[in-house]
């Protein structure tokens, strides 16, 4: 064994001693019963020593840590701690008497079945020492990550169906871009190369697709309705809608949305707007959808054109392989053709 394992080792059983030490210490404290009263609680709930190492954690807490978090120290469960900086503020905080030496705040990480999530987390001294300073914290952690969601959802859900009453897009159109989005999503999970599509990718993709044409609420409707092709000048202000979007989703706390409205008419060649990007430096959201808006274009009746058969616009997609669209994924759509039919015809837009 060498001498680096050698140290390895020791220090893991140093960090179980100091563990078992203080939770000796820490249950000499307590009342009895009184842990076993915290593990039903359901929500999680931990207690630290008083430099927040992890001492003790509940039942309700195995889904955001596993037990060998135990001895290690509480931020480093978390992505906003990663400097010296926040740790310092954290701790300078927890030992400011004139804030009862507690700190409260939001949180983000991976839950163990990685997903990401985020929550508030309310940090109080559980006891003192002879000194009055703490000696053990309660740690209680409130997940918000599906209440924030749904709040973001719905601020942005206005400015959506504000863009749609001046477009010719319907309602539908949107869920289906989102569905087909969802949908081919769900079949890169698990491919060489798409380490990034995980669940919350593809819950992710599956509401903000629909984001996508949002920045033509800055979109003049002659240019939006004009019945025939766009000359130059009105095509350059129709381009527009991609980074006047990207502004708008700016605000959004999930940077897809973002990448969806500035990426989505980019082309694999390099030739599409608003940046001529080519291949992977085009965001992966924004090549999903741009097979995904284009399919549902091609179906459906627009001012300048009457629908197209399923047969023709799988043609289409197929022969823009390589040039319009990534051919990795488009080699994935085609395998999942009839699952995007069927998504067509469930969602159809009503005659």
């Amino acid at each position: 064994m060498t001498r680096k394992r050698d140290a390895e080792m020791e220090s893991l059983r140093e960090r179980e001693e100091r563990v078992e030490q203080a939770s000796k210490e820490l249950a000499s404290l307590l009342p009895s019963g009184w842990l076993k009263a915290q593990n039903r609680l359901p929500y999680p709930f931990l207690i630290s020593d008083h430099q927040l190492r992890l001492l003790w954690i509940n039942t309700a807490s195995f889904q955001y840590f596993a037990e060998a978090c135990l001895g290690g120290f509480l931020y480093a469960q978390f992505s906003n701690f990663h400097d010296e900086s926040e740790i310092h503020h954290l701790t300078e905080a927890l030992e400011n008497p004139q804030n009862g030496h507690g700190w409260q705040g939001r949180v983000s990480g991976r839950r163990r079945d990685e997903r990401l999530y985020q929550a508030d987390l309310t940090i109080s001294p559980l006891s003192f020492d002879q000194n009055d300073s703490p000696r053990f914290f309660a740690i209680f952690l409130n997940d918000v990550t599906d209440s924030l969601k749904s709040i973001i959802r719905a601020n942005f859900d206005s400015i959506l169906k504000a863009s749609l009453l001046k477009d010719e897009d319907t309602g539908n159109h949107v869920e289906r871009v989102n569905a087909y989005s969802r949908l081919l999503s769900s079949h890169l999970k698990g491919r060489e190369g798409m380490d990034e599509v995980d669940d919350d990718f593809i819950e992710d993709i599956g509401i903000l697709a629909a984001f996508h044409d949002v920045g033509k609420i800055g979109t003049p409707e002659t240019i939006l309705l004009k019945n025939g092709s766009l000359n130059d000048m009105e095509w350059e202000v129709m381009k527009e809608h991609t980074t006047n979007g990207a502004m708008i989703l700016d605000a959004h706390p999930n940077p897809m949305g973002k990448e969806i409205a500035r990426s989505h008419h980019e082309r694999w060649d390099g030739s599409g707007y608003p940046f001529g990007l080519a291949e992977d430096d085009i965001p992966l959201s924004g090549r999903i959808v741009a097979i995904a808006d284009v399919y549902d274009a091609l179906r459906t009746r627009r001012p300048y054109k009457d629908p197209f058969s399923e047969e023709r616009a799988y043609t289409i997609i197929k022969e823009g392989s390589g040039s319009h669209f990534d051919p990795h994924l488009v080699e994935v759509f085609s395998s999942i053709r009839d699952e995007f039919s069927a998504v067509f015809e469930k969602l159809g837009d009503e005659p």
